[in-house]
């Protein structure tokens, strides 16, 4: 079992997300897909219809010369890849992208900006629309793929368990895996939290270490302490997700890690 199909987001002049999923993608021996979303060309009824044309002939110029640049940087690292262009519809680009990522192993996204993060719809689109892991990049990121020591963030819930599903190629390169449990008492000396998890990933040949965190602050901020104390290359952790009427809103932990990541996530919803 391993990643065989990758996509990425194409993220614009930082290239954080491009270049870690070109560096994932050669580790696994697998196809990296651009999807490219470029600017919306607007039109108006009373602008001229050649005018309108030429702002689609100058948007589809400056996606080939992407789809270009993309595909050859990707092959001089050894790497197989394509780009798909998304219709740059404002309101169905993000839907769009959602329904593109459930063809895939993994997506690959550069962290939103920390004041967007809850109106992202292409964040939103892929975390609880793909039914896929999702690989968030962050923005200071410069590294190639790394999984030497990996953190899961265990909680027992559903979507804990999806994110182990889908990073499990991943876990089995790490040379260490943290389960960690965070709670706000200690646990019951009877009480083994991550147990049943951990045996889980052992049995996948997988060395694991149970590590149960009791705090007074938020899950999120915890989280990203331990990561930096433990020199964590990944964090692996379940997203989540409120009902807002038919669009979905992050919760607080989810949120709170995308809002301050240093090191790349992969999150499941």
């Amino acid at each position: 079992m391993g990643l065989k199909d990758i996509l990425v987001l194409m993220d614009g002049p930082t290239h954080v997300a491009v270049d870690y999923a070109v560096s994932l993608a050669g580790a696994f021996d697998a196809h990296l897909t651009g999807a490219d979303v470029g600017p919306p060309v607007r039109g108006a009824q009373r602008v001229p219809r050649f005018v309108v044309e030429q702002q689609l002939a100058d948007a589809q110029r400056d996606r080939d010369a992407r789809s270009v640049s993309f595909v050859e940087s990707a092959r001089a690292r050894g790497v197989t890849g394509e780009t798909v262009a998304i219709a740059c519809v404002v309101d169905d680009a993000a839907k769009q992208f959602g329904i593109l990522a459930r063809h895939f192993d993994l997506t690959v996204m550069a962290q939103p900006d920390p004041d967007l993060v809850l109106d992202d719809p292409m964040l939103e689109a892929a975390l609880f629309g793909s039914g896929r892991p999702v690989m968030m990049v962050p923005s200071v990121h410069r590294a190639p793929a790394a999984f030497e020591r990996i953190m899961v963030a265990w909680d027992r819930s559903e979507v804990a368990a999806r994110a182990i599903a889908g990073a499990l190629p991943l876990l089995k390169r790490a040379r260490l895996v943290q389960v960690v449990t965070v709670d706000r008492k200690p646990p019951e000396a009877v009480d083994h939290p991550g147990f049943n998890i951990a045996r889980h990933l052992a049995r996948h040949r997988i060395p694991t270490e149970l590590k149960v965190v009791t705090t007074t602050i938020d899950i999120a901020n915890t989280l990203l302490s331990l990561v930096a104390d433990e020199s964590t290359d990944l964090l692996v952790m379940g997203a989540y997700g409120h009902s807002r009427l038919r669009e979905r809103i992050l919760g607080g932990a989810t949120r709170g890690v995308l809002s301050s990541m240093t090191v790349p996530v992969l999150m499941a919803h």
